[in-house]
């Protein structure tokens, strides 16, 4: 552990910095940047920089002014000036000591004066530190620093205060036990166990993103367990609390992307179950879509879609979400392996033939063939070749043509 990064960003950061102490501020780089570079995970060379400062937002203003490409303003009214400085976005927020009504979220912000009152109103020690601009002293009130070294997730104040002022922490500290390794204190289980109802009041949108963040980390088994084991998971995913166990280890070998994680935490489960789950969450209607897809794609792998016709259905159905239909398939049931090798090999027997599955022949073909008019009897035509091209294979127009008119003669 060590600042091994910390000096090119006190470089790039320095012009700014040094704008605030002319002006008698103090200013700090503050967030999870700072807790990463002590540890030396790599940095998005893109991220933005949070900065926490003693001067008041138009004082903020009035520093960035001159040196600024840019300034946006959405988040003043909290205390926040965005600045675009020499290719950097930073945020620059006054120190806050800000509390919450019982109904709400949303702060009542108070500024306050000393960094230590800021850091205090932190999630967690191990993001309650923050480094003094442009020298780079720690300032670590808390001892988060030590908090990473022993493994051990707390709060700067009492843990239920801290998740009754803020609830969506709670699904933070799932995320940070399972991206950092880290084991939650006594206090922290608790309060999360006791302020479940608390949860009630976080947007369905919030929980859901922190949802995706945790399901992205190196061990996100971990954080949904201590969502389900504190009674947290049940207020917006029950289904997966009862699934996890038999998963945990193929949702962590599954690729890191949170859609295909959570479509194999709940394969198994019904569908459409799950669509009004997302539905409930906010999720969009192409995550929606793309979860009851590989679900149902998944599902038809215990039906064994082994044989040529049968196979073709399957993988015109799943279509984009093949792959990840059958990593959740593997993942729902063991006995699948060996039916996904067998669909594996059919689907390289049958090669090219797979990527068209276009009919040779349209509706004024089949017209002009049977001598009908529009209308139900020439969907039922083309119905009829589709099931010939599934179970046969690709048809050439002469082909068409005549199993057409046998079908029409045999019909007749």
């Amino acid at each position: 552990m060590s600042f091994a990064s910390l000096p090119a960003i006190l470089q790039e950061a320095a012009p700014l910095a040094d704008r605030f102490v002319e002006h008698g501020h103090r200013v700090y780089l503050v967030g999870g940047i700072v807790r990463d570079l002590w540890l030396d995970r790599a940095l998005d060379r893109n991220l933005d920089l949070d900065l926490t400062t003693d001067a008041l937002p138009e004082q903020t203003k009035a520093v960035l002014e001159p040196i600024a490409d840019s300034l946006w303003l959405q988040g003043e009214r909290f205390g926040t000036i965005g600045a675009w400085v020499a290719g950097r976005a930073y945020e620059i927020t006054t120190h806050r000591a800000e509390s919450y009504v019982a109904h709400s979220r949303k702060p009542e912000v108070r500024y306050a004066t000393a960094i230590e009152e800021d850091l205090s109103r932190r999630d967690f020690t191990v993001n309650a530190m923050a480094i003094e601009l442009p020298g780079g002293v720690l300032i670590d009130p808390f001892a988060g620093v030590l908090d990473l070294h022993d493994g051990i997730l707390r709060t700067p104040i009492d843990a239920d205060l801290s998740f009754a002022d803020d609830p969506l922490r709670m699904m933070r500290a799932a995320r940070f036990v399972a991206g950092y390794d880290l084991v939650p204190t006594l206090d922290v289980g608790t309060a999360m166990q006791q302020l479940g109802p608390r949860l009630d009041i976080v947007s369905r949108e919030r929980i859901r993103e922190e949802l995706d963040k945790l399901l992205v980390t190196a061990r996100p088994a971990t954080g949904l367990r201590l969502l389900r084991d504190t009674g947290l998971l049940d207020r917006f995913l029950p289904e997966a609390g009862r699934i996890l166990e038999g998963r945990a280890a193929a949702l962590e070998a599954a690729p890191a992307r949170s859609d295909i994680r959570l479509a194999l935490l709940l394969g198994g489960t019904d569908p459409d179950l799950v669509a009004g789950r997302l539905a409930g969450l906010r999720c969009s209607n192409e995550r929606i879509s793309y979860t009851k897809r590989v679900l149902t794609a998944a599902a038809a792998v215990g039906d064994e879609p082994v044989e040529p016709a049968r196979y073709r259905a399957w993988h015109r159905a799943a279509g984009a979400v093949r792959a990840d239909a059958l990593t959740v398939a593997a993942a729902v049931d063991e006995r699948n392996a060996s039916v996904i090798a067998a669909m594996e090999a059919c689907r390289a027997r049958l090669g090219a033939e797979l990527d068209d599955f276009a009919l040779p022949l349209r509706g004024e073909d089949v017209i002009e063939v049977l001598g009908v008019s529009e209308g139900r009897m020439v969907g039922e035509a083309l119905a009829y070749l589709d099931e010939l091209r599934m179970a046969q294979g690709p048809l050439d127009e002469r082909e068409a043509r005549a199993a057409l008119l046998e079908w029409w003669r045999n019909r007749n």
